[in-house]
C-alpha cells in the first residue's frame, strides 16, 4: 500500500505542475493578444483624430485639407500598452505603436503600424 500512495502523490504532483505550466502559457497568449488588440484600437483612435484634424476648415485650427499641423496627442505617447509615434507630412501620417509586450516571434515587441491618406487609413500589424 506504501508504494501505491506514493505513486499517486508523485502522478498528482506532475498533473498539477502541467496544469501550472498551461495556466501560465495561456495567461501569458492572453496577454500579448490584449495588448497586441490595445495597440491596433489606439491606432484607430489616432487615425480617426487625425482625419477630423484633416476635414476641419484650417480658420477653425483645424488642417483644411491636409495633415500638416496635426500633433500625437501627449495621452497617446506612452500608454499602459506601449509607445507611440507620428511620422507627419501634408498628404499624410504614419502612426507607430510599440507594445511593451513580447510579439510572436518571441524576439521583438509587438508592433503596427497605421498609415492615413485623404482616401482613408489602414493600420498593419508587425509582430
Amino acid at each position: 500500500m506504501g508504494t501505491q500512495q506514493l505513486l499517486v502523490i508523485i502522478v498528482g504532483t506532475i498533473a498539477v505542475g502541467l496544469m501550472i505550466a498551461v495556466g501560465i502559457n495561456i495567461y501569458n497568449e492572453y496577454s500579448i493578444e490584449t495588448s497586441r488588440n490595445e495597440i491596433v484600437s489606439q491606432l484607430h483612435n489616432l487615425c480617426v483624430m487625425a482625419q477630423m484634424h484633416y476635414k476641419k476648415p484650417s480658420e477653425t485650427g483645424g488642417g483644411g485639407g491636409n495633415f500638416s499641423g496635426f500633433i500625437l496627442p501627449k495621452q497617446f505617447k506612452k500608454t499602459d500598452y506601449g509607445t507611440f509615434s507620428a511620422n507627419v507630412k501634408n498628404n499624410q501620417i504614419k502612426f507607430t505603436g510599440k507594445g511593451d509586450e513580447i510579439g510572436k516571434n518571441g524576439k521583438t515587441q509587438i508592433r503596427a503600424v497605421a498609415t492615413i491618406n485623404a482616401n482613408g487609413f489602414s493600420i498593419k500589424i508587425n509582430n
